[in-house]
């Protein structure tokens, strides 16, 4: 019987050591749900503001709320910052520089063409300068070559003049 009452300490301790383990292992995994569960509230409630603030069209206001992710705001923003200033000075700078070039040929290609018209205007007057036009000679020509019995036609191939000036000549000197 000693042997019988033995068994039923070393059972009862086992008893005893199993129950203290559960105990342990539930009041450990009732202090995660508590935590668990003030995250939940806390979501909760950051989401019932969130929704208001979207139906009510207002601004959002921050939240205090530290979820335990370690993200720090101004890093990220420092990092998104940091990414936007390279995409610029790779793809838009290089794009602004090669329409500068192109705007200063255009100006340079702009500025020649203005500097060769002048130089034309000047030879121009220079030449009108030197040979005045004759136009009594030209006109009396044409009357003359009309009286001779050639068209206006002609007369506008030979003169190298159009039909419509050689008429008007014609009219003035009444030779129509």
């Amino acid at each position: 019987m000693t042997s019988d009452i033995l068994i039923y300490i070393i059972f009862g301790v086992f008893l005893a050591i199993l129950s203290a383990l559960i105990y342990l292992r539930d009041a450990q995994s009732a202090r995660k749900f508590g935590r668990y569960e003030k995250i939940l509230d806390a979501l909760i409630k950051e989401n019932y503001i969130i929704k208001k603030a979207l139906e009510g069209g207002e601004n959002l206001p921050r939240s205090n709320f530290d979820y335990g992710t370690g993200l720090n705001q101004k890093l990220i923003h420092d990092q998104i910052e940091d990414q936007v200033n390279r995409a610029i000075s790779q793809r838009v700078i290089p794009m602004l520089q090669s329409l500068k070039n192109l705007e200063d040929t255009i100006d340079k290609f702009q500025d020649e063409q203005e500097d060769r018209m002048y130089n034309l205007e000047e030879r121009t007057k220079n030449i009108s300068k030197i040979t005045p036009p004759n136009f009594d000679r030209e006109e009396n020509r044409i009357v003359d070559l009309f009286r001779s019995g050639k068209s206006q036609e002609e007369i506008a191939r030979e003169m190298r003049m159009s039909v419509g000036r050689i008429n008007m000549i014609l009219k003035i000197h009444k030779a129509i």
